[in-house]
């Protein structure tokens, strides 16, 4: 459930603590879990596109964003055009007008995520995935889009590892064994 690395801070602890807390009570059993009714793409993805997209938000798909061209003044920054790369590799460009807005994903901790099981190790690739190359390209523009290596520049410091168990009866074997919340 919660994966900490050393490099992370006493105030992000502070923040999933404030967040989590609440739920601690039912950690022993997962049943501080939430589900939407349905699966989230069809709960929470299918509904916001089609918001999005009745309030004129244009979606296009099939491409990897890799620099935004900002005019950066004292007070904010402006997004001129979005770079990107299509399917074949084509680099385009978005023109942006006054009224658009951008938003930006940065470098994720679970970009290219890899899987392995009991009998095969998950890959490892030390390539920068797209998520990191555009944050890349924003940190060289401006020190105020934060210290990307401090993420990305040491793989052994910052790789995350998690393991998940699945049983195949209902019990968890610590019950078997008398352990309880």
């Amino acid at each position: 459930m919660s994966t900490f690395e050393q490099w992370q801070s006493l105030t992000e602890f502070k923040q999933y603590m404030h967040r989590f807390l609440q739920y601690f009570p039912g950690f022993s059993n997962l049943s501080f879990l939430r589900f939407s009714r349905y699966n989230q793409h069809d709960s929470f993805v299918v509904p916001l596109v089609k918001w999005l997209t009745d309030k004129g938000a244009k979606f296009q798909y099939d491409t990897v964003v890799y620099d935004v061209d900002l005019e950066i003044t004292a007070h904010c920054n402006i997004a001129r055009g979005i770079l990107h790369h299509d399917r074949d590799g084509g680099e385009h460009r978005i023109d942006m007008s006054a009224k658009d807005l951008v938003f930006v994903t940065n470098g994720s901790l679970t970009e290219c995520t890899r899987s392995g099981d009991m009998n095969t190790p998950a890959l490892y690739h030390k390539d920068m995935p797209a998520g990191w190359e555009l944050w890349r390209n924003l940190v060289r523009r401006s020190p105020a889009f934060g210290r990307l290596d401090v993420f990305c520049s040491d793989a052994n410091k910052t790789v995350w590892q998690s393991i998940s168990f699945n049983f195949i009866d209902r019990d968890h074997p610590a019950q078997d064994q008398g352990v309880d919340g």
